[in-house]
C-alpha cells in the first residue's frame, strides 16, 4: 500500500488561489506538464512544488477515464480517516440518481453536487514522481485522489489531460450544491450522531458510547484474529466502503498509543486519526433486509457528522465481531 504524503499536510486542503505561485515555474513558460502540452492558464504550481492542471469534463468522461487507467491507488478522506484501496476504480453502473450514482455493489457512491473542481496532479514523493487525478469539494478541500503507480505516465492519462485541460474558473460544477438529493444526503450525515446520542440518553440498550482510544485496540485485535471487516467512510461528497482483513502486522501489542495509526492488508489501507473524532458509538441494531442483529462501531467528527463505521465483513463473522467488541469495550 502506497502512503499518500499529500494527505499528511494541509497544503492541498485550502481554497486559496494558486495562480500567484505559478509565475516563476519554468514548466509554465515551456508549456509542459510532465511532457504534455499544457496551456499556461491551466497550470498551477503549489508551494510544495506539486504541479496541477485544471480539468473540465462531464461526470461520464471523468469516471470512465479514471476507470480506464487500470490499477491505481484510490484515496478518500474526511477529518477522521483516509481510506485507500489498490485496484481499478469502481464503475458507476447504477445511475438511477443522476446526482448520486452508485457502483452496483453499493461500495462507492459519489455526491456529484459536492464536486467543485477537477485536477490532474504531479507530485514528488519518497517513492518518486507520482501522477494522478484529484477532486475538490465546494469548500475547496481535496477529498479524493486516484494515484497511478510511481514513475508511470500512461498515454491514456496524458491524452485525457491534454484534451480536458481548462482554467479552473471556467470549469463549473456538475450540479447545484443545494440539489435536493444532495441536501437529503447531508441531512442524513448530520442527524445520525444526534439520534444516537438521544437514544443513549433515553437508556436505549442498543446504543453505547465508547472510548475513542479503544478503537485502535479493536482494529489491532481484529488483525490478530484475522477478522474480516466492512469499513465505510462518509462525507458530503461521497460514500466509500471496502471489505478487508487488517494484517497481523497491525496488532497493537508493543506499539506506542499514538492518536494516529495505519492499518492495512494487501489492497486496503486505513489511516485513522483520533484527533478528529468527536465520539464513538456502538449501534447494536437489526439488519433491514434480514432482521439479524448487526453491531456497528460508528465514529463521529466535528460538528457531529458521521465519519466512519466498522462492521463485520460478512454474516459468518458477526458473532466473533460481537465477542471482540464486548472484550474490548464492554467488560
Amino acid at each position: 500500500m502506497l502512503p499518500d504524503p499529500f494527505f499528511k499536510t494541509q497544503a492541498g486542503t485550502t481554497s486559496r488561489n494558486l495562480d500567484d505561485e505559478c509565475q516563476h515555474c519554468p514548466q509554465l513558460w515551456s508549456g509542459g506538464f510532465c511532457g504534455a502540452r499544457i496551456q499556461a492558464d491551466c497550470l498551477h504550481i503549489g508551494s510544495d512544488d506539486t504541479v496541477r492542471v485544471g480539468i473540465s469534463a462531464s461526470p461520464t468522461e471523468w469516471f470512465e477515464a479514471v476507470h480506464s487507467l487500470g490499477e491505481l491507488l484510490h484515496l478518500t478522506r474526511n477529518p477522521v480517516a483516509v481510506l485507500g484501496k489498490v485496484g481499478a476504480a469502481p464503475t458507476l453502473a447504477d445511475r438511477r440518481s443522476p446526482v448520486r450514482p452508485r457502483a452496483c455493489d453499493g461500495m462507492y457512491s459519489p455526491n456529484l453536487a459536492e464536486y467543485a473542481s477537477l485536477w490532474a496532479v504531479r507530485q514528488m514523493t519518497v517513492f518518486g514522481v507520482v501522477y494522478g487525478l484529484e477532486t475538490r469539494d465546494v469548500s475547496g478541500a481535496v477529498f479524493e485522489r486516484f494515484l497511478l503507480p510511481p514513475h508511470t505516465f500512461p498515454e491514456l492519462y496524458r491524452e485525457f489531460v491534454l484534451t480536458h485541460q481548462s482554467p479552473c474558473e471556467q470549469a463549473g460544477q456538475w450540479f447545484a450544491a443545494n440539489h435536493a438529493a444532495s441536501a437529503r444526503w447531508r441531512v442524513g450525515l448530520s442527524t445520525r450522531v444526534p439520534w444516537l446520542r438521544e437514544r443513549w440518553k433515553a437508556g436505549d440498550q442498543r446504543v453505547r458510547r465508547l472510548r475513542s482510544r479503544a478503537v485502535l485496540q479493536l482494529l489491532g485485535a481484529a488483525a490478530q484474529e484475522g477478522l474480516p471487516l466492512r469499513t465505510t467512510l462518509y462525507q458530503p461528497a461521497q460514500t466509500r466502503a471496502v471489505l478487508w482483513t487488517p494484517s497481523k502486522e497491525d496488532n497493537m501489542s508493543g506499539k506506542a498509543r499514538r492518536p494516529e495509526q495505519f492499518f492495512h492488508d494487501n489492497e486496503v489501507g486505513l489511516h485513522l486519526d483520533l484527533r478528529g473524532v468527536n465520539g464513538v458509538w456502538l449501534w447494536a441494531g437489526r439488519c433491514d433486509c434480514c432482521s439479524a442483529e448487526r453491531w456497528s462501531i460508528e465514529l463521529a467528527h466535528y460538528p457531529d457528522y458521521i465519519g466512519l463505521t466498522l462492521k463485520a465483513g460478512n454474516p459468518s463473522a458477526e458473532e466473533a465481531w460481537h465477542e471482540l467488541i464486548q472484550c474490548i469495550f464492554l467488560r
